[in-house]
């Protein structure tokens, strides 16, 4: 294959992976039309009955009532890949909630042929089996690949003498599981397996073993018909940690996971989120006591999230653009200018590191930790550099960074949660408890939810979603922290002086705090263009 033809497959590879959405939701909550695109996608793509139990050839279909009757139970997930309004891929899952813990178990996975190799089976995966404070991930399969999987994604090894020591934590989960609760289990310290008298064909087993497993020996037993492997990973064993090159792969920025995480926090039902127009009137009042013109004729708001402070100071009479790359946020952000029928805002999907100029202006705010999001240094500075180039002559930036020095000063309770050089003790990051911060809250100063690493100056949380419409999700999160002295230093580095700069908390920028006062998470600067 030729290199303009591999260019032009994983381009239409990006193009195929980004037309797909993914949800997830209790079985019982899809529509009925959606139950029957399972069904016909599960008929279509499930696989074949072996040769014994039907002499020829005959796809394996779902029973009608097989949807249904697991529906009713209340604790049956199903994780959802769309195009439109196709189904392309989904899995279903149990989720149980015991003394010891919550344990996910998968029991059908299944991704329509023409969208195979897109990565959907593994996200799906990934989404049922991503929390790590979980107890215990398993799957019900006769698929070495997909038991290949729940080791990746728990990081874990399956063995069937550690399933052999929770069997009766296993067991009280299938007494609740409908299809499994009478079927005859063999676990042992070499074997690990049910009698689903689930007749697939599993002709190809010994072939796909070799291939999923060919770095090390299968430990969970040989399959007779009708067999399926009880896979399961449990958060007392040991961790398989990435080395080197893969372990620095695995904690690598992701652009697309932090714009799903930023997008998917509930900004209106934070409190730190609520202050907008008080926010904006006690900019202005700061400015007029540092002697600054406040008749902006052009206002523009750099990662203006869901427009608060755009439309708080569109209704003040300036002229505003709100800029985000989040388009759900400005989605969120129109209807709100829409309903306010503010003719002197508008808003913008647009990424400002990208050094589009949007306009000169008079003032710039760039406010609640825009700065600071992206864990590479010249991504944010890129954003500095582009509120320079946006700024008019003596045109004035006023920003606000999250307080390090106060993040600093309450990790030094937890020694555990500053680390020099993560690559060298990984177990640190492994370890760390993960929250639902940014989707409850937004109160990412928690130090039991945060990790330091010296050597990149970037701090670390595991950020848990679920419950809002979209594929539960556990996201490593990396962000930088900001001093005033780092920061002054870059500022002057892109022709910006500050002239002004205080620590203060949500909704009262008008109150100086001292640096490390526990409600001063934020920084506040005023620059202005030299």
């Amino acid at each position: 294959m030729g290199l303009l033809q591999r260019l032009f497959n994983a381009t239409s590879l990006y193009k195929r992976r980004k037309t797909i959405t993914y949800r997830t939701d209790l079985l019982r909550r899809i529509t009925m039309s959606q139950l029957t695109q399972v069904k016909a996608l599960y008929d279509r793509n499930y696989g074949f009955f072996d040769r014994t139990f039907s002499s020829a050839k005959r796809r394996v279909k779902m029973p009608h009532q097989m949807l249904f009757d697991l529906s009713k139970k209340e604790n049956t997930y199903i994780a959802l890949a769309m195009v439109k309004t196709e189904l392309v891929g989904y899995a279903i899952y149990y989720r149980f909630g015991t003394k010891r813990g919550a344990i996910s178990i998968v029991i059908q996975l299944v991704v329509g042929a023409s969208y195979r190799r897109l990565g959907i089976g593994t996200r799906l995966l990934f989404s049922a089996w991503g929390f790590s404070n979980d107890k215990a991930w398993g799957i019900i399969t006769s698929n070495p690949f997909t038991i290949r999987t729940l080791e990746s994604a728990t990081m874990r090894h399956v063995k069937a003498k550690i399933v052999h020591e929770f069997r009766p934590l296993i067991q009280q989960c299938l007494k609740q599981m409908i299809f499994f609760t009478s079927a005859h289990l063999k676990i042992d310290s070499q074997n690990a397996k049910i009698d689903s008298k689930f007749y697939v064909d599993q002709s190809n087993i010994r072939g796909d073993l070799l291939k999923a497993f060919k770095d090390r020996n299968w430990q969970l037993g040989s399959l007779n018909r009708g067999e399926e492997w009880l896979a399961f990973t449990f958060q007392g064993q040991p961790l398989v940690i990435p080395k080197g090159r893969k372990f620095l792969d695995f904690i690598e920025f992701s652009e697309q996971n932090l714009r799903e995480a930023y997008q998917r926090m509930k900004i209106t039902e934070h409190g730190w989120a609520r202050h907008a127009a008080k926010e904006v009137n006690q900019i202005l009042e700061l400015l007029v006591q540092l002697g600054l013109e406040v008749n902006f004729q052009r206002v523009a708001d750099f990662g203006c999230g869901i427009g608060r402070h755009s439309i708080a100071m569109g209704k003040l009479g300036h002229s505003v653009i709100g800029i985000d790359y989040g388009p759900n946020f400005i989605q969120h952000a129109e209807e709100t200018r829409r309903e306010a029928s503010l003719q002197n805002v508008q808003f913008k999907v647009a990424d400002i590191r990208s050094g589009e100029k949007f306009g000169r202006f008079n003032l710039i705010l760039c406010l609640y930790d825009v700065i600071g999001s992206f864990p590479k240094e010249g991504d944010n500075e890129r954003i500095i550099l582009n509120i320079r180039r946006n700024l008019a002559r003596n045109g004035v930036a006023v920003i606000s960074t999250m307080n390090k020095a106060l993040t600093l000063n309450l990790l030094k309770k937890t020694k555990q949660h500053i680390v020099h050089d993560l690559s060298k003790k990984p177990m640190r990051l492994m370890r760390l408890k993960p929250s639902n911060t940014m989707q409850a809250s937004g109160n990412v100063f928690d130090p039991k939810y945060i990790l330091y690493e010296k050597k990149t100056d970037t701090f670390y949380r595991k950020e848990q979603f679920r419950n809002d419409g979209l594929l539960s999700a556990e996201y490593l999160i990396r962000d930088r922290r900001y001093t005033l002295p780092e920061l002054t230093s870059i500022f002057n580095r892109y022709g910006l002086e500050v002239i002004h700069s205080r620590y203060v908390q949500a909704g009262r920028f008008n109150s100086e705090l001292y640096e490390t006062h526990p409600r001063a998470k934020e920084l506040l600067i005023i620059v202005r263009h030299q």
